[in-house]
């Protein structure tokens, strides 16, 4: 019986063979041209995996990987409405409203119709004014630190092309570690 943790449903650990140890493993994106995806990864003393769950993965033999370069960026992600978009809306609100009034058919369905787009841009733009600096406080702004890691692999490799691969842990200096141990 092996004292290696349980795989889970979207790791890479049911891809370990029995002479295999496990060194390294985090998350990230492949970054592509077409498509990108998400995956675990595992590398070992012989190999790179790659896992996107339910079956899907690739495998890269680490003797095949001649470099890993690293790059750092920051990521910038935003939660919650700003209160410029519901300053925006609402006069989009009553200038379609004034636009409906004036220029489309007469009537008391579209003088109701109109009306309703002001009185709901007013309301907006009240309330997007009266809270504007509650509004922006409740907005969550986080920046964090991403990494762009590329392989490059020897052209015998079955990836001929870099694999570039985006992630928030700093795996570079590991990676190479465990390439040139292996070769």
């Amino acid at each position: 019986m092996s004292s290696r943790p349980e795989p889970t449903k979207n790791s890479g650990r049911n891809f370990i063979a029995e002479n295999e140890s496990p060194q390294l493993e985090w998350n990230g994106t492949v970054k592509k041209e077409e498509n990108s995806y998400s995956a675990d990864f595992i590398a070992t003393n012989s190999r790179l995996i790659f896992s996107r769950g339910e079956g899907h993965f690739k495998d890269l033999g680490l003797e095949s990987i001649e470099s890993v370069e690293t790059g750092v960026g920051t990521r910038t992600e935003r939660e919650g409405i700003s209160p410029n978009v519901i300053i925006a809306a609402s006069v989009i609100s009553i200038l379609g409203g004034l636009g409906w009034l004036a220029f489309l058919y007469p009537g008391v369905f579209s003088a109701i119709l109109g009306s309703i787009f002001i009185a709901l841009g007013l309301q907006g733009l009240r309330h997007g004014i009266g809270n504007y600096d509650e509004l922006k406080e409740n907005m969550d702004i986080s920046e964090y630190r991403i990494y762009n890691v590329i392989l490059r692999t020897s052209p015998q490799s079955k990836f001929s092309e870099p694999l570039h691969i985006e992630t928030r842990k700093n795996i570079g200096p590991d990676l190479s570690r465990i390439i040139q141990e292996k070769s």
